[in-house]
């Protein structure tokens, strides 16, 4: 429970850190790590878990591994939109 606080406290202050920023780019350079250990993370629990695939550890982490997964999409997207924008910014 301790690390899933760490995960959480790090994510919003991550975010807090984007808004304030005020700057796209910066916000991308903030984001991407963030996302990218996410999944790394995920994927060291889903193998540790691997041989308790019958019990509910092992099945929330592959339902959260999923919920990740499908979220990725939007997560592209946004950072598509972030790029454009700080383009357009730059531009200004």
């Amino acid at each position: 429970m301790i690390g899933s606080n760490s995960a959480f406290n790090a994510t919003s202050g991550t975010t807090t850190q984007c808004v304030c920023a005020g700057n796209a780019q910066e916000c991308i350079a903030l984001l991407v790590p963030l996302v990218r250990g996410s999944f790394h993370a995920l994927d060291g629990l889903m193998a540790a878990c691997r041989s308790d695939t019958g019990t509910w550890s092992g099945r929330a982490a592959e339902l959260f591994h999923e919920r990740l997964q499908a979220m990725e999409p939007r997560a592209s997207a946004c950072m598509q939109t972030l790029q454009m924008l700080d383009g357009l910014l730059s531009a200004m």
